[in-house]
């Protein structure tokens, strides 16, 4: 947690290897294909649907096929059954946010790092994800999540640390 203009989105993006440092080394077993960071912006590719990302996914062997068998119901109760066919430059960006979740969520990272990921999501996707998340914790998972709302922290913290200037 921290206040804008601390470094939450630099360190995040530089244990994601977006950013070199400029001193010091980041020391870590991980490689970046292992590594997902999801941000409050839109990444995926406005020209293809949901159903495309997926299939693309799947033709480069990226997508755990266990919880690829969950998806038909994920996107019911994250009410995104309707959008799947539909571009993504068509959606509203809480719905893409969620997709984008869930396209991540399928690839099984070693470590997920969300940046303020909430804006825009409704409340039951939020709740949906935060399972999630939760359940990839359990598994393993290595999570960060920065934030400076309070309520979000809350969702998920299992350690807090605040980063001051």
């Amino acid at each position: 947690m921290g206040s804008n203009g601390v470094g939450k989105t630099t360190l995040l993006k530089l244990l994601a290897f977006e950013l070199l440092p400029n001193e010091g080394v980041i020391d870590t077993d991980l490689t970046r294909e292992e590594i997902v960071y999801l941000h409050d912006g839109n990444i995926l590719d406005p020209n293809l649907s949901a159903k495309e990302h997926v299939d693309f996914l799947i033709s480069f062997d990226k997508i755990n096929r266990q919880r690829l068998a969950k998806l038909p119901y994920l996107l019911e109760k994250m009410k995104l059954g309707a959008y799947y066919n539909e571009l993504t430059s068509a959606l509203s960006l809480g719905t893409v946010m969620k997709l984008t979740f869930l396209l991540f969520w399928l690839q099984e990272p070693k470590m997920l790092m969300l940046d303020e990921f909430f804006s825009g999501i409704d409340t039951s996707g939020m709740r949906c994800i935060v399972d999630l998340i939760n359940e990839m914790a359990t598994e393993g998972t290595i999570i960060l999540f920065v934030t400076h709302v309070d309520q979000n922290a809350d969702l998920l913290a299992y350690r807090s640390v605040q980063i001051c200037k």
